[in-house]
C-alpha cells in the first residue's frame, strides 16, 4: 500500500482530534493551544496515523514510510520505543487506549474521531479545507451625542452571526467576546491578529443620527496590514437588518471562492424591520450579554417589545428563547415556567426564518435539558452546526450532551472547538475544563479550569468549575477559597451557595455546610430555589435521605441539572437503588453507573 506523502499533499488546516491539534504545515503538535514537545520520528508517526484515522497500518508500512523503504531495522525497538514516546506526549494508555491501538502481530490503529472533514482524493492522500480565520473587532461609535453602545455593539454581534452562517466551510469566524476582550485590552490590529489566530481583520464605525445610520467598515489582511476593501453606507435603522446580509455577502467574496458564494442561501432575515423593534432587539441583546438573574429579566421584556412592535421579525424570538433557557439552567426559576416559553419562541423562530442556527440549538437544549430527549437533542445541534459552524454556543451546548451520553472524547473536541472560535471568553475556557472534569480527567480539568480564573477571576461560573474539579482531587483549602469567591461575586446566587455547602461538607465543616442549607431555605421564601441546590449540599453532608428526597424532586420539576447525575459530585448516591430508579426516570439508566 503506498504510504502518505505530505510533500505532495501539503496540509493547510491543522488535524483536530480531542483536544490536540496537529499542525502538520508548521511540524507541530498542540494540546489546548500550547505545543507539545516531540522528537521528529514519533511526530512523523503521528502525521501519518492521523492522516488514515481508523485503518489498520502494518509495522511494515510505518518503516518504509517514516524510515524510507530501502531501509531494514535489525529489530524492532525503534518502532516500539517511537510509539511509547508518542502515547506518551498524549497521555494515552496502551491498555485502554484513547488514540493509538495495538494491533497483536500486525500493526496500529489512530482511533481518535478527527475533527476535520477528510476527503481522500487519491490513495492515502490527506486533503484538508483551508479556512480563513476573521476576526470582527467592535465597530466604534461615534454618534454624537453620544449614545449607548447597545448600537454598535448589537451591529457588530449581528454582523459575527451573519458571516458566520455564510460560508463556514471556507470562512471561520472569532466569536463576540474574544474581540472585545482584544478591545478591552487596547491592543493593536497586528496584536489582535497574532492573538486571535487570524488572517483577516474587520474594523469600522457607526454614526448615527436620528433614524439614519452611518457604518464604514473595512477588511484588514494580517499579513501585511494591506486593506483589502472598505465601504461606507448609509441607512435608515429599519433596513440594517437587510444591510447585514449584504455587507456579509460582500465580505464572503472577497475572502472566498465565486461557487461558493453562489452556493450561500439567501438568508430569511433579509427584510426591513420596523425600526424600532430593532432597537428594543438590540437593546435586549446588549442586556443579555450581562448575564445576570436581572439582566435576564430586562431582556425578556425588551425582546417582547420588539416582537409587538414587528410579530414578523425572527430575531427576538431567539432572543426570548435563549434568555428563558439561560434562566432554566441556571435554576432562577422553575423549568416547567421557563423550557416551555423556549421552546415555543424557538419553533416561532424557525416558522419565520428555518436557516437560523440559533433556533435550532435553543431547541436542542430544549430537547436536552427539559423533555431529556437525546436523540432529538442531538439531530438539533447537528443541524444547527450544518447551519453555521462558527457559533460557538452550539458547540458548547451539544459538547454537553455529549458528555450526557458519556461519550467524552467527543465532547472534548466540541468544547474545544467552541474555545477555537472564541478563545478569550472566560465562560467557554471554564466549560472545557469542566468537560474535561466529567470525564473524570481531573488534572487535565484543573488545568483548564485554572487558565479561565486566570482570565476572569471575579466570573462566578469559572470559580464555580474550579471548585467541583478542587473537590474531586480533594484539595478542600482550594475548593473553599474559590467557591466562596463563586458566592459573593453572584450576590449569594443559589447554585453558587450550593456547591460551597457541598463542599464544606466533604471537608468535613459539619456546621458551614448546616448553614449552607439553612440559606438556601431563606432565599427560597423569596424566589425559586432549585431542589438539584438543596441535593447537593446534603450530598457533601453525606446525607443520602436528604439528598435523594431532594432529588426526586428535581426529577418531578424536570430540572435541566439533573443531567449532572454522572459526575462525581454525585458519586455517594451511586450504590444506592432509589438513585438508580431516579436516574432511570431522568433517561440516564446505564450513564449513571459506578466508575470503573
Amino acid at each position: 500500500m503506498a504510504a502518505m506523502a505530505f510533500e505532495d499533499n501539503p496540509v493547510s488546516t491543522p488535524i483536530r482530534f480531542e483536544e490536540f491539534e496537529l499542525d502538520v504545515s508548521g511540524y507541530e503538535l498542540r494540546r489546548a493551544g500550547e505545543a507539545v514537545k516531540l522528537e521528529r520520528i514519533p511526530m512523523e508517526l503521528l502525521m501519518f496515523m492521523a492522516a488514515n484515522p481508523g485503518r489498520l497500518i502494518l509495522r511494515s508500512e510505518l518503516v518504509d514510510r517514516i524510515w524510507g523503504k530501502n531501509h531494514f531495522l535489525h529489530d524492532e525497538s525503534a518502532i516500539n520505543t517511537a510509539v511509547r514516546k508518542l502515547r506518551a506526549a498524549l497521555a494515552d494508555d496502551a491498555e485502554k487506549p484513547r488514540f493509538i491501538e495495538t494491533v497483536t502481530g500486525k500493526g496500529y490503529r489512530f482511533k481518535a474521531a478527527i475533527r476535520e472533514a477528510l476527503s481522500k482524493p487519491g490513495a492515502g492522500a490527506l486533503a484538508v479545507p483551508h479556512r480563513t480565520i476573521l476576526a470582527i473587532l467592535p465597530l466604534e461609535n461615534l454618534s454624537e451625542p453620544p449614545r449607548e453602545s447597545y448600537l454598535s455593539d448589537g451591529f457588530t454581534e449581528e454582523l459575527i452571526t451573519c458571516l458566520g452562517g455564510m460560508a463556514p466551510a471556507q470562512l471561520g469566524v472569532i466569536g463576540r467576546t474574544s474581540a472585545m476582550e482584544c478591545q478591552r485590552r487596547g491592543l493593536t490590529v497586528r496584536e489582535i491578529g497574532r492573538e486571535l489566530g487570524a488572517d483577516l481583520v474587520l474594523e469600522g464605525s457607526v454614526r448615527r443620527q436620528q433614524q439614519r445610520v452611518r457604518i464604514s467598515v473595512r477588511l484588514l489582511q494580517m499579513s501585511d496590514q494591506a486593506q483589502m476593501w472598505a465601504k461606507s453606507y448609509d441607512q435608515d435603522l429599519g433596513d440594517l437588518l437587510a444591510w447585514q446580509c449584504d455587507v456579509a455577502r460582500e465580505i464572503v467574496r472577497e475572502v472566498t471562492s465565486a461557487a461558493s458564494l453562489a452556493s450561500m442561501p439567501a438568508p430569511a432575515r433579509k427584510r426591513r424591520v420596523q425600526p424600532q423593534a430593532y432597537e428594543f432587539y438590540l437593546k435586549g441583546r446588549h442586556v443579555w450579554n450581562k448575564k445576570t438573574p436581572r439582566a435576564y429579566a430586562e431582556a425578556v421584556s425588551l425582546f417582547q417589545q420588539a416582537i409587538d412592535l414587528d410579530p414578523a421579525y425572527a430575531l427576538p424570538y431567539v432572543g426570548l428563547a435563549n434568555t428563558w433557557i439561560m434562566m432554566g439552567i441556571h435554576g432562577l426559576a422553575p423549568s416547567g415556567e421557563t423550557y416551555p416559553r423556549a421552546r415555543a419562541a424557538a419553533g416561532v423562530a424557525l416558522e419565520l426564518d428555518a436557516t437560523l442556527a440559533e433556533a435550532h440549538t435553543a431547541l436542542a437544549e430544549v430537547s436536552k435539558g427539559y423533555d431529556w430527549n437525546w436523540v432529538e437533542a442531538e439531530a438539533s445541534y447537528r443541524e444547527a452546526l450544518r447551519l453555521n459552524s462558527n457559533y460557538a454556543v452550539a458547540h458548547q451546548w451539544y459538547a454537553n450532551l455529549l458528555s450526557i451520553l458519556n461519550r467524552h472524547g467527543e465532547a472534548i473536541a466540541e468544547a474545544e472547538e467552541a474555545r477555537r472560535i472564541d478563545p478569550l471568553a472566560p465562560p467557554v475556557a471554564g466549560f472545557v475544563g469542566f468537560t474535561y472534569f466529567r470525564a473524570r480527567r481531573y488534572d487535565e480539568a484543573a488545568r483548564e479550569a485554572e487558565k479561565a480564573v486566570e482570565m476572569y477571576p471575579a466570573l462566578p461560573i469559572v470559580n464555580w468549575f474550579l471548585g467541583q474539579i478542587y473537590v474531586q482531587r480533594r484539595q478542600f483549602d482550594r475548593a473553599l477559597e474559590v467557591l466562596s469567591r463563586a458566592a459573593a461575586d453572584s450576590h449569594g446566587g443559589a447554585m453558587y451557595l450550593a456547591m460551597l455547602g457541598h463542599a464544606q461538607g466533604r471537608a468535613g465543616d459539619r456546621a458551614a455546610a448546616l448553614d449552607a442549607l439553612k440559606q438556601l431555605d431563606s432565599l427560597s421564601r423569596d424566589k425559586y430555589v432549585s431542589p438539584l441546590d438543596f441535593s447537593i449540599v446534603h450530598v457533601g453532608l453525606g446525607d443520602a435521605d436528604g439528598a435523594l428526597a431532594w432529588l426526586e424532586r428535581a426529577i418531578d420539576e424536570r430540572v435541566m441539572r439533573v443531567t449532572e447525575l454522572q459526575t462525581a459530585t454525585f458519586d455517594e448516591l451511586r450504590d444506592e437503588p432509589r438513585f438508580r430508579e431516579l436516574a432511570a426516570r431522568a433517561g440516564l439508566m446505564g450513564r449513571c453507573s459506578a466508575p470503573a
